[in-house]
């Protein structure tokens, strides 16, 4: 899934665009014991302004509370991006080296269980959701509030199996047509050579 923050600033405007494109297997175990936390293995890609940082582990974070009693929680925990960086991704300017995010539904009414979501429609019932992004000239991380309609949450896009296979296909034959050419430009010349003798 593609959680979409878009104008997240760290001073003043334009700011910038972070996703976390967030994967995880919905079957995966649960390694914390409480029955209304759940605490799952994910990979995260961060991407800012359209630039991909490499994949990282993390954890997934699912809090949930009967409906009415207390706040649902869906987030990752903190991820450090690896050092040294390959680069660090840029945010509003400034190079990122960690990044966390929240989605809250205070009614407790955005999660039936502390299960993995299987799809991004959770999130409509979310009341507000918190990036915290922390930037390598300062100490302490930011972190920014969005409410509804200043985020998205969507599946996050699949190559289509036939764009793949016509990619493929195309480089296969440019490649046969870059190694044929020499043989071309060597008949050719050897062509012109017997017609000149």
């Amino acid at each position: 899934m593609d959680f979409i923050f878009p104008n997240f600033k760290f001073d003043v405007p334009p700011g910038s665009t972070v996703t976390f494109r967030l994967s995880y297997d919905s079957n995966a175990v649960d390694t914390d014991p409480d029955p209304s936390v759940g605490a799952y293995a994910g990979k995260l890609i961060f991407i800012s302004d359209g630039i991909a940082a490499p994949q990282v582990d993390v954890t997934v974070n699912v809090v949930n509370v009967p409906p009415g009693t207390g706040t649902d929680v869906f987030g990752i925990s903190e991820v450090n991006f690896p050092t040294p960086p390959p680069p660090f991704p840029i945010v509003d300017t400034h190079f990122v080296d960690s990044a966390a995010f929240s989605l809250v539904g205070e009614q407790g009414d955005m999660l039936s269980n502390d299960e993995l979501p299987t799809s991004p429609d959770f999130a409509s019932q979310a009341t507000s959701a918190f990036v915290a992004l922390h930037r390598v000239d300062v100490e302490a991380p930011d972190s920014q509030r969005f409410f509804p309609g200043e985020f998205a949450v969507v599946s996050s896009p699949v190559p289509e199996p036939s764009t793949d296979v016509v990619m493929v296909v195309g480089l296969l034959a440019a490649l046969l047509v870059a190694r044929g050419k020499p043989y071309r430009l060597i008949a050719a010349v050897t062509r012109d050579r017997r017609r000149d003798s």
